[in-house]
């Protein structure tokens, strides 16, 4: 049984945080998309024209949001029955649960959504279904779930709002603070740690 270098801190519990995107297999070059931190100024044959506001949504705007519609299609792909990339979740999952249990050490998996743009319940988020699988397959290898996406359904409003700048999707402080505290409730009502109303210096 492979023998994981986390184990040497002896940890009394396991939180793995889990995304989507975590289904995809490795790549050889990593897609990291490059957008500028303000609009370009024309500094070349494109003269003011280049400059423009129009230009750059039409250069970077467009393409990311082509892209994101086929990442939403692959991340379909990657959770179906079969798929390399399904099989390598499960195997995953189960080499974790079983590292953790000879050792008897709890894990919990946070299942983090993703912030697509809407106004989103439990039951119409866009990924419930993968969420799910995702869910029943850690279940079915005796690890514990939890899912955030209730959390951020109870806040209301879009989604998008908890993007950290509006062409970056990943988590903003306040989605963090959201995050944590659905956790720390959640660790607290198994008799872990302290409640957040119980935690001032």
């Amino acid at each position: 049984m492979p023998n994981p270098v986390g184990w040497q801190f002896q940890p009394d519990r396991v939180l793995l945080q889990y995304f989507l995107n975590d289904a995809e297999l490795p790549e050889a070059v990593p897609r990291i998309p490059i957008v500028p931190s303000q609009r370009p100024r024309g500094v070349d044959g494109w003269g003011r024209l280049r400059g423009s506001v129009l230009v750059w949504v039409l250069r970077h705007q467009v393409p990311a949001a082509l892209d994101r519609l086929r990442h939403h299609h692959e991340a379909f792909e990657h959770y179906r029955d079969g798929a390399p990339e399904w099989m390598a979740v499960k195997a995953g999952l189960k080499q974790i649960a079983d590292s953790a249990h000879a050792r008897g050490i709890p894990v919990t998996v946070i299942l983090f959504p993703t912030f697509t743009p809407g106004r989103w319940t439990p039951d119409t988020y866009p990924f419930r279904a993968l969420y799910g699988k995702v869910a029943r397959a850690a279940k079915a290898e005796g690890l514990e779930v939890l899912d955030l996406t209730q959390a951020f359904a109870e806040e209301g409003g879009d989604w998008q709002r908890w993007w950290v700048v509006p062409y970056d999707r990943h988590p903003s402080a306040a989605a963090h603070r959201i995050a944590a505290a659905a956790i720390t409730d959640y660790l607290v009502e198994r008799g872990w740690g302290r409640g957040r109303a119980d935690s001032t210096p």
